[in-house]
């Protein structure tokens, strides 16, 4: 069972005057955030922090076609072999072709079972 929340508490102890301060339209939509996450038994901190932590960090991630840049680069400076880069370069090109310009943090990839023999990777946009 969780722990009563300090804002309760503070309604009892000082009355409704801390809430006056917020104006109506904030006191609104906290209740309306507290109901659609009722069901999950989640607080409106926990998801703030959340969204922080998980969207709001990742507002200004460099594009894929950066973060290809960067990795064929990596794995030049590391040493690899000359085939092992060319490789990933190829690889990599294709998908900054089709996600040139999206942030990376906007990409993600399913993997979906093509055969007995392996998988494959499809990626999609959110």
């Amino acid at each position: 069972m969780r722990e009563p929340r300090k804002s309760v508490s503070n309604v009892t102890t000082k009355g409704l005057r801390p809430f006056s301060a917020l104006p109506a339209a904030v006191r609104v939509e906290a209740v309306n955030c507290g109901e659609m996450l009722n069901p999950y038994n989640a607080t409106i901190t926990e998801a703030v922090t959340y969204y922080v932590e998980h969207v709001l960090a990742y507002r200004n991630a460099p594009s894929v076609s950066e973060v290809v840049k960067r990795v064929v680069a990596e794995a030049e400076s590391a040493g690899r072999r000359e085939t092992t880069v060319k490789d990933l370069r190829l690889r990599l090109e294709k998908f900054s072709r089709t996600f040139r310009y999206r942030q990376l943090a906007g990409v993600s990839v399913i993997f979906v079972p093509v055969s007995q023999r392996g998988w494959s990777c499809a990626s999609y946009t959110v």
